[in-house]
């Protein structure tokens, strides 16, 4: 997969995937976006803080980033056909 991201004004990242399995750009993608903010974390682009924002084109995620150095995701599921 490759991810593009941006920091972005009013949430702290924006994610756009696109899948090599599926042979297009995503709506979201969990593990695309946890990369692109331990990758952000790493370089200084985004503050030390316990949850992210992350803006994908199906909505917005939340990454939880706890005191174990774990990331929890989360945010709202919508089903399509």
């Amino acid at each position: 997969n490759v991810n593009l991201v941006k920091k972005e004004q009013e949430v702290d990242l924006s994610v756009l995937t696109y899948e090599r399995g599926l042979y297009r750009i995503t709506q979201a993608c969990g593990t695309g976006s946890t990369a692109c903010l331990a990758v952000a974390k790493s370089e200084g682009l985004v503050g030390e803080k316990s949850i992210y924002r992350i803006k994908v084109l199906g909505g917005q995620l939340e990454l939880l980033y706890d005191s174990s150095k774990d990331y929890w995701l989360g945010g709202a599921v919508t089903l399509s056909e």
